[in-house]
């Protein structure tokens, strides 16, 4: 073979010992992180034995307006606020933000109705037929 372990004639006799499994070494290398070299880690991909993987971190550290109490901003236009308005700071308002949904529209009286029927009849164990087939042909049988 090319590792010249065994010897091939009439028989098949071992030259060496102890074998030493190099890709055992090297996948024991990047499962503890050690660093390979590129021949290396390209005949572990080739052999699909192991795969790159991207990591992102990110650090966070304390920035130019980091307060360790947070400011309490002035948020509604009041009579005293306007009255106070030098000593007082208010908050920046975002204009693109969407607004709380409106509660409205309602379901129609006789729909209300419709609906609790409905409900009882699903209680009781009836089941709501699909309403794309109210009639089914039976004379193609």
């Amino acid at each position: 073979g090319k590792n010249k372990w065994v010897e091939m004639g009439k028989k098949v006799s071992r030259k060496v010992q102890h074998v030493e499994d190099r890709v055992k070494n090297l996948l024991l290398q990047t499962q503890e992180g050690l660093e390979i070299d590129k021949e290396s880690l390209s005949s572990l991909k080739a052999r699909k034995l192991i795969e790159p993987k991207i990591w992102k971190g990110y650090s966070v550290k304390k920035g130019p307006k980091y307060a360790p109490k947070r400011k309490n901003f002035a948020t509604d236009l009041t009579v005293e606020n306007l009255k106070n308005w030098k000593e007082l700071e208010f908050k920046e308002y975002n204009f693109n933000a969407k607004g709380q949904p409106v509660d409205a529209g309602h379901l129609h009286p006789l729909l209300k109705v419709r609906k609790q029927f409905k409900d009882i009849f699903c209680q009781m164990g009836f089941e709501e037929m699909p309403t794309n087939n109210f009639v089914e042909s039976n004379f193609w049988n």
